[in-house]
């Protein structure tokens, strides 16, 4: 029977500004070298107009789902 999982081996991942990380991969090279990344991507720079703030986007989601519930509880209420 032939083997038909790939040769899944332990690779170094070196980020555009040096930091690195092992991880596992299919990759043929035991070193992968990143062009583009979280530090150089315009999609992940604050200062970039691509920006993409998926915090403050779940957000809005949240508050356009559930605007009018409010969840602070005060803690007079709840004693009586």
């Amino acid at each position: 029977m032939a083997n038909l999982h790939p040769n899944y081996k332990a690779i170094t991942v070196v980020m555009t500004n040096g930091d690195t990380f092992e991880t596992r991969s299919t990759y043929h090279n035991k070193v992968l070298n990143l062009d583009t990344d979280i530090h150089t991507h315009p999609a992940w720079r604050k200062n970039s107009e691509n920006y993409v703030n998926l915090q403050a986007n779940e957000i809005a989601k949240f508050n356009k789902k559930f605007g009018g519930i409010d969840f602070m509880i005060n803690s007079d209420d709840s004693a009586a």
